[in-house]
């Protein structure tokens, strides 16, 4: 019998619902019936659950139940046929049964089995005798016993079909409880009806819909309160439901009140087992107001075409997508077309010049964006005969019920007249201004060019008397804007040194007088509160056509800013030559013709020049320039020889700015030099090209250092792969495709973590991930290409390039001979030696494991019995294959789950799973089982070996240790082995 076979069977066992119900009479009286047919004094009615046989009925026999390893039925139940049984004790499946053995000490043994309609043996009708009967049953006995077998199961299978009924009419009865409380708690009328229209049932809520009390309608027809124009409908719907469809209709039915509400019906027949119709099931919902709004939006609709067609000014409709959907007369008449249904299905630009059709898409892609939102453009439109016309137009998304734009409705007027006007009445205007601001200009001229120049000028008569002075002069003095006379004593007049006074003949003004003009004359004006000023004063006398003196003119510049601006530029000058003098960085220019024009001290170094050669003759002689470029070769990052057009410098000039050119300078005597340069071309204020900047960044050792980590990568014999900072593979070394047994294009761009086994990943996504700089090591298991895991110890390592990219060298090493080590270690330490079994350090995590809402744990204490005499009469050999063979035996008769460990010497623990009811029946089935098991002998070279066992067990209480809970099962193993309690 297959596992399979015998879930199914006690699955069919439970489907009766018998076990440990209490007697019944129909059952009683059929083992009596096998008692008297066959003369033994005890009958049982036996079902075989999973771990006992339980008395339905029983004659001659106290027990209401015994287990199932010492039931006679479960020979029955193995042979799936009738069994009898002549004498027990001479079976040798049955001699050592305590109940053949012991009292009641039964003799004779016939079982016919219980077979369910599947073919399921539940259980036994049997009967026993304390006599033997070697002659067994008669053919007549066994007969009338198969035949009262049948009627127990008749009497099983009736009881379930009762029990069954039973159900299904609660069920039932639940059913119709529900339906009702859902139907008198619903805002619809819910109602049934007999096929010819009789009223069954109505809901409470037909008061709240049509005023009507729903008793009242029991008794009545679906058609009295329906309006009779709408009879006809509700008839024909009827009619659909009664042929086995589902239907729905709108009908007017009476309120209480007088009132007409439309109510929408849907109707589904309900049919009995034949499938006949026997009733109409009614769900009617008040829908007055939505048929209101549909009414209303219908309006609505029809209002709104017919302001479009009429409205004088143009309006059309547009898809989302700018599709002309209608127009109106007034739209086709403005942009000439005589029929408006030649403009549907047209795109919206069709008509706009070419130059407007951009702005027209953006203000319909607004109005998509923004429904509700009017927008307004003026744009031209070409008619189909060539005429222009200038309108302005508006257009606004509708939105629909996801508020996403539908439709949109733009409107068009003609402005082409407007426009015209507009444009002539502003050109008259324009012409007027500009007449008018001429006459300003001409009286204004010369004041507006004396008060808006940045320079002073000042006037004076023959006489030296001042007639003029500009808003310039007067920021320089110190005056008020609106003073018209010189206030001498508010400002003093110096020589440039700024200490020395200037007299009268001294001003620059009086000199012009005299010597006819001055040049380039500075003086310092200092106004009282404000700051001196340096000015230079360029004047000249004033004559008329004869000669004679009218007066003189002086201009002055301020030059105070002009002069700060010299010295800052100066003393910048001098700061950025130390600065490239003293710079790490080479740095040199050229001028448009690739011609040196600057070389600083590190280039000068790079390139083998003498410090003691000065700058000008560096970048001042053609000749010169061309011999150090002959002496000088370029070569480029791969060792191709560049000429002097390829240099990075020269490159500049015609590609514009270049960034991380590698390149290799070699000069006769100096060792070469690799040098990432970055050069750019120079302009002057009108954009043209004037020379180019260079500069180099020695990257000659850094290169070397990378060239030294490539070789250890590559050839190293340490396993190493290169990640980006996400944890993916950007590199592996040979080491490491032979340690995984996986090519490179397997391993990169997959994520590490997935090279290793699911449950170290997160583990190893830590230790990538963290803050940690290699220091902490983790231990993973890689998957290697064959499937089988290689235990790996991981260390990591940050490291960022020069362009700043980060990224995590891992490297590998194999420790999976030591890890495989340290298991062997793990597993001697938490196991026999002898017997392979667990030792005493596994008792608490076990015992542990197993407390739950839904379990128990037990344990049972096993001490063999004559074994110190086996040791002593046979040696240690054969206790040790004692012990050997005990292990086995426990291990194979505990159920799975269940845990046997050795404590030591002789003595096991058993550690059981146990269910919440019962604990105690299921633990002592179990130590009875283990002691019949131990008890047999032990076969060592040729001879029997006989030992016993005493077996105490314990069901641990709430709270309980392990410890104590295994000097408990030894106390009882102790009493038993005294002969003091049953197992």
């Amino acid at each position: 019998m297959t596992d399979v076979r015998e879930l199914d069977r006690l699955a069919e066992l439970m489907s009766y619902g018998v076990l440990d119900t209490p007697p019944e009479a129909g059952f009683d009286a059929l083992v009596a019936a096998a008692a008297q047919v066959t003369g033994c004094p005890t009958a049982l009615v036996g079902l075989l659950d999973e771990s006992r046989q339980w008395f339905k009925a029983r004659c001659g026999l106290d027990a209401s139940e015994t287990p199932r390893e010492v039931s006679f039925c479960e020979a029955v139940l193995r042979a799936d046929a009738p069994v009898v049984i002549p004498d027990l004790a001479l079976d040798p499946r049955f001699r050592d049964n305590p109940h053949v053995a012991g009292p009641p000490g039964f003799r004779f043994y016939a079982g016919f089995p219980l077979r369910t309609p599947k073919g399921a043996v539940v259980g036994t009708l049997c009967v026993l005798d304390s006599a033997a009967r070697p002659e067994g049953l008669t053919p007549a006995e066994s007969s009338l016993l198969g035949v009262l077998a049948d009627q127990v199961m008749a009497q099983l299978e009736l009881r379930r079909v009762i029990a069954e009924r039973e159900a299904t009419l609660q069920e039932l009865a639940a059913s119709s409880r529900r339906y009702r409380a859902l139907a008198d708690s619903a805002t619809d009328v819910v109602s049934h009806h007999l096929p010819d229209g009789t009223t069954l049932y109505v809901s409470p809520s037909l008061m709240t819909v049509l005023g009507h009390d729903p008793a009242a309608e029991v008794g009545g027809t679906a058609h009295d309160r329906v309006h009779p124009e709408d009879l006809a409908r509700l008839g024909g719907a009827l009619r659909d439901v009664l042929v086995g469809a589902a239907a729905a209709v709108t009908v007017r039915s009476q309120h209480a009140d007088g009132r007409w509400p439309h109510l929408e019906l849907r109707l589904s027949p309900v049919r009995d087992a034949t499938g006949a119709v026997t009733e109409v099931h009614c769900v009617a919902r008040d829908v007055s107001e939505r048929m209101a709004a549909d009414e209303r939006l219908r309006l609505s609709e029809e209002r709104f075409r017919l302001l479009f067609e009429a409205n004088p000014v143009g309006q059309v409709e547009l898809s989302p997508d700018g599709v002309v959907q209608h127009v109106n007369a007034a739209f086709a008449e403005l942009v000439g077309v005589s029929d408006p249904r030649a403009l549907v299905g047209r795109a919206s630009a069709w008509a706009t010049a070419d130059a407007e059709q951009g702005a027209q898409q953006e203000a319909l892609q607004t109005a998509i964006a923004e429904p509700g939102v009017v927008v307004r453009t003026e744009r031209t439109i070409v008619r189909p005969d060539g005429t222009q016309r200038e309108i302005a137009g508006s257009v606004v998304g509708v939105a629909g019920a996801d508020g996403r734009t539908v439709v949109l409705i733009g409107s068009a007027v003609d402005i082409t007249a407007r426009n015209a006007h507009a444009r002539e009445t502003a050109q008259l205007t324009a012409e007027l201004a500009e007449a008018r601001d001429e006459a300003v200009r001409r009286n204004a001229l010369t004041d507006t060019v004396l008060d808006t120049v940045g320079v002073g000028i000042v006037a004076c008569d023959a006489d030296g008397r001042l007639t003029m002075f500009n808003r310039a002069t007067r920021d320089f003095l110190g005056m008020a804007a609106d003073a018209d006379s010189d206030p001498a004593d508010r400002y003093a007049l110096y020589a440039e040194d700024g200490t020395t006074p200037l007299d009268r003949s001294q001003l620059p003004l009086l000199r012009t007088l005299t010597e006819g003009s001055v040049e380039d004359v500075t003086v310092v004006i200092v106004p009282q509160g404000l700051p001196a000023r340096l000015v230079r004063c360029d004047g000249r006398d004033l004559r008329d056509d004869d000669g004679r003196l009218l007066g003189a003119v002086v201009v002055m510049t301020d030059v105070t800013e002009a002069r700060g601006t010299a010295r800052h530029l100066a003393e910048q000058a001098a700061y950025t030559a130390v600065l490239l003098e003293t710079a790490h960085t080479a740095i040199w220019s050229c001028d448009v013709d690739g011609a040196a024009t600057y070389v600083n001290r590190t280039a000068r170094h790079f390139l083998g020049w003498p410090e003691a050669e000065l700058l000008e003759d560096v970048v001042g002689s053609g000749e010169a320039d061309r011999r150090r470029r002959e002496e000088v070769r370029l070569l480029s990052a791969d060792g191709q020889e560049l000429g002097y057009e390829q240099s990075p410098v020269l490159r500049a000039l015609r590609e514009g700015p270049l960034e991380d050119v590698e390149v290799v300078v070699d000069v006769p005597g100096l060792p070469r030099r690799t040098l990432l340069i970055h050069a750019t071309p120079l302009h002057d204020a009108d954009g043209v090209v004037t020379g180019a900047l260079a500069s180099g960044h020695d990257v000659t050792d850094l290169r070397a250092s990378e060239a030294r980590f490539r070789a250890a990568f590559h050839d190293g014999p340490t396993p190493v792969a290169r990640l980006d900072r996400d944890g993916i593979v950007q590199e592996v070394n040979p080491a490491l495709r032979r340690m995984s047994g996986r090519r490179t294009r397997d391993l990169v761009g997959t994520a590490l973590a997935e090279q290793v086994l699911p449950e170290d990943r997160r583990r190893l996504t830590a230790a990538l991930l963290g803050p940690g700089t290699g220091s902490e090591v983790v231990e993973v298991r890689l998957l290697r290409a064959d499937g089988t895991p290689l235990w790996c110890e991981l260390a990591t390592t940050v490291s960022t390039d020069v362009d700043g990219r980060t990224s995590v060298l891992v490297q590998l090493l194999d420790v999976h001979a030591r890890k495989a080590q340290e298991r062997v270690l793990e597993l001697a330490a938490q196991h026999d030696p002898l017997t392979g079994l667990g030792n005493r350090s596994q008792l608490p995590a076990r015992i542990e494991a197993i407390r739950g809402p839904d379990l128990q744990c037990g344990l049972l204490f096993l001490d063999l019995d004559g074994f110190k005499d086996v040791n002593d009469r046979h040696g240690h050999d054969a206790g040790d294959a004692v012990l050997v063979e005990v292990a086995a035996r426990l291990l194979a008769g505990v159920r799975p789950g269940d845990t046997v460990v050795r404590l030591g010497g002789d003595e096991f623990v058993i550690v059981c799973a146990l269910p919440t009811s019962n604990p105690d029946r299921v633990l002592q089935a179990l130590a009875k089982r283990i002691e019949l098991t131990v008890s047999q002998p032990v076969v060592f070279r040729g001879q029997e070996l006989l030992v016993g066992g005493s077996v105490g067990g314990a069901v641990a209480a709430p709270g309980q240790t392990p410890q104590s809970l295994v000097e408990q099962a030894d106390q009882a193993m102790y009493r038993r082995k005294q002969g003091r309690t049953t197992v």
